[in-house]
């Protein structure tokens, strides 16, 4: 072995040990690390532990079948605050708002819960033809869902795949239906206006007003500003 060869081998040696002492020095660091972690207290979190995710789905769907919050609580083991709370913060999300129009004119305001399934309307006008429900005041759930199936194209229409392709859908589903396509119907002028939920605050102020002729007016202000920008956004795509 030359002298070079020996001096390259010594020198790998040292690497070696060198690697060694600081893979020791890492281990002890983590060790060391553990240790005191180990002996620091596990913080608790503030306020009550959240709900399984399968707890709060149970209730949802036992609200759903109608069930009280008392028989809701017993069934499922939690308080009937806790119960509560699911089926408010449920029933917020599931709310939904329509606005039935006739042409420029808003004619029927329906305020719809899709978790326990009731609907509540505010007629706007006195002619009965231009209502969503005609002479009804208190639609239930099933006057509901053929309501919106009047709004869209018949499920037995020639074609109804395609058509529904085209507008982004792959089923027949009413409520999808109408927020493509503002429930306008060949053939008649009712059309129907879906406020955003940022905007339901704002409504709940104004279905407060028992003046039914300014909650018209202020409707029709505020969905006129909605016509026109709509207006305005498909000339822009058509250029």
């Amino acid at each position: 072995m030359t002298e070079r060869e020996k001096e390259l081998e010594r020198e790998v040696e040292r690497l070696n040990r060198k690697l060694k002492e600081m893979q020791q020095r890492y281990l002890m660091r983590i060790r060391e690390l553990e240790q005191r972690n180990s002996q620091i207290p596990e913080k608790r979190k503030r306020g009550r532990p959240s709900l399984a995710p399968a707890v709060a789905a149970r209730v949802l769907v036992l609200r759903s079948q109608g069930k009280s919050m008392a028989a809701i609580a017993q069934k499922t083991g939690i308080s009937v605050g806790a119960v509560q709370k699911i089926v408010k913060d449920a029933r917020i999300k599931s709310r939904r708002l329509y606005v039935y129009m006739d042409r420029e004119q808003p004619c029927t305001v329906l305020d719809v819960n899709y978790l326990e399934k009731k609907i509540v309307i505010k007629n706007l006008t006195e002619d009965k033809i231009s209502r969503a429900f005609g002479i009804r005041e208190n639609p239930d759930w099933e006057d509901f869902l053929m309501f919106l199936e009047s709004r869209c194209m018949p499920k037995e229409r020639y074609g109804l795949r395609e058509e529904l392709l085209q507008l982004g859908l792959e089923t027949y589903e009413p409520e999808l239906i109408i927020e493509k396509t503002n429930g306008r119907v060949y053939g008649d002028s009712q059309w129907i206006y879906i406020p955003k939920k940022e905007e339901y605050d704002t409504f709940d102020m104004l279905l407060e007003t028992k003046d039914i002729s300014r909650l018209s007016r202020e409707l029709r202000e505020r969905i006129l500003v909605y016509t026109q920008r709509l207006h305005y956004e498909k000339q822009g795509e058509n250029r």
